[in-house]
């Protein structure tokens, strides 16, 4: 049932899909701003502009 639940989180199928990149995510920003960071890539497909997006004041 666990796996269930992981599968709805929209992050859980980001770390499956692109667990290196969730690692180097984790350690650059706050869980919180990283669900949001791994939600837009998933959307926009382009790690570069996500993070640009983030990385503006």
């Amino acid at each position: 049932m666990m796996k269930e639940k992981e599968s709805i989180d929209p992050f859980a199928r980001y770390k499956e899909t692109s667990s290196d990149k969730t690692i180097l995510c984790m350690s650059w920003l706050r869980v919180e701003a990283c669900k949001k960071y791994a939600l837009l890539r998933i959307e926009t497909g382009k790690w570069v502009f996500a993070l640009s997006q983030l990385q503006k004041p």
